[in-house]
């Protein structure tokens, strides 16, 4: 199986090498991050050699995406509730202003 055209040569050698050495995932990912290699790039590369190793190509998982938006409205919606006012913190200042007993509506 042949390796992406989007990953880097010189990051597929290093991994074979250091694989065939007996280095661990955990040993590779190391080095090369603190040589400057961006995590995915070398994950990605790790990627690429264990589908070369194992004759087929790793499942990607469909709407991986989507969690990460639900959980951002659901914190949303969690944090509206808690609060208890649609308005935030502008509903706060406008209730401790009143509460003051300021006449001035214009402070509000």
């Amino acid at each position: 199986m042949a390796a992406p055209s989007n990953i880097d040569a010189n990051i597929l050698e290093f991994i074979e090498r250091a694989k065939a050495g007996g280095a661990s995932e955990q040993t590779v990912v190391g080095m090369l991050t603190a040589r400057g290699w961006p995590e995915k790039d070398v994950y990605e590369a790790l990627a690429a050699h264990y589908e070369r190793v194992m004759g087929m190509e790793i499942p990607r998982r469909s709407g991986s995406g989507t969690a990460a938006k639900d959980a951002f409205f659901h914190l949303l919606l969690f944090w509206t509730l808690a609060t208890g006012r649609s308005g935030g913190c502008a509903g706060v200042s406008a209730d401790r202003t009143l509460a003051a007993g300021s006449g001035d509506r214009d402070t509000v």
